[in-house]
């Protein structure tokens, strides 16, 4: 089993079924404190029966905490989130006052894609995507337009990028990884206007259906992974 501060999940590990996200708004100057308490949860107990590994990442411009799980599959994630997430919610609630649990939701990867060689993220972004309905084909059909966009070069510091749908086809959660923060908020502020570089682009942000969008720049702070369920 590994342990790292600062390490991230494979997210393209082919025995991943299903990833949780759980998020937590903390007060303000006991964000550490929260996703400490966070990481600290999972010492309690055996480790879960399907899951494959858990990460905490720390907002980097705000009061967000956010983990990820992966889980072999939907059996196992649906018995961890009836159980053991509500206990460890009210842990972390508990031990740093002010600190609320927003929920947890379900995905299931739909889409990846790398850019150039492998190398070590130190800055993770979770763009959400919220549609007014639930809709997975509407949902997918929206992953594939993304993918279906002209290609162009990706700015530096870009490592790779992964699309997942809610289980109930409501969200899309695009979890990218870049070297740094500053490599990242150099990209964005340079990046031109959607819809002048081509009509697709506007096509993608105007989507039928599409409510809300939400971009959150994140810390990788702890991760741990249990042993592979191949070879």
């Amino acid at each position: 089993m590994e342990h790292g501060r600062g390490a991230v999940p494979d997210m393209s590990r082919p025995e991943a079924g299903v990833t949780l996200l759980s998020e937590w708004v903390a007060v303000a100057g006991r964000q550490r404190r929260a996703a400490d308490a966070v990481v600290g949860s999972w010492a309690l107990g055996r480790w879960p029966a399907g899951l494959l590994s858990r990460s905490c990442l720390l907002d980097a411009d705000g009061p967000w905490v956010a983990q990820l799980s992966q889980w072999a599959d939907d059996d196992a994630a649906r018995a961890y989130t009836a159980v053991s997430e509500p206990r460890l919610a009210r842990g972390v609630t508990e031990a740093v006052p002010g600190t609320e649990w927003t929920g947890t939701v379900p995905y299931l990867r739909c889409r990846s894609r790398q850019f150039g060689l492998r190398r070590i993220p130190g800055c993770i972004v979770l763009v959400g995507r919220e549609f007014e309905t639930p809709d997975t084909v509407r949902a997918r059909r929206w992953v594939d337009a993304m993918f279906a966009l002209p290609a162009s070069d990706p700015p530096p510091g870009l490592i790779s990028t992964h699309f997942h749908v809610s289980v109930d086809g409501a969200r899309v959660l695009n979890y990218v990884e870049w070297t740094s923060h500053d490599e990242h908020r150099a990209a964005a502020s340079q990046a031109p206007d959607a819809g002048a570089v081509h009509p697709s682009f506007r096509e993608i942000e105007t989507w039928p259906g599409l409510r809300r969008t939400t971009v959150r720049r994140f810390t990788p702070h702890r991760h741990t992974s249990g042993p592979s369920r191949h070879g």
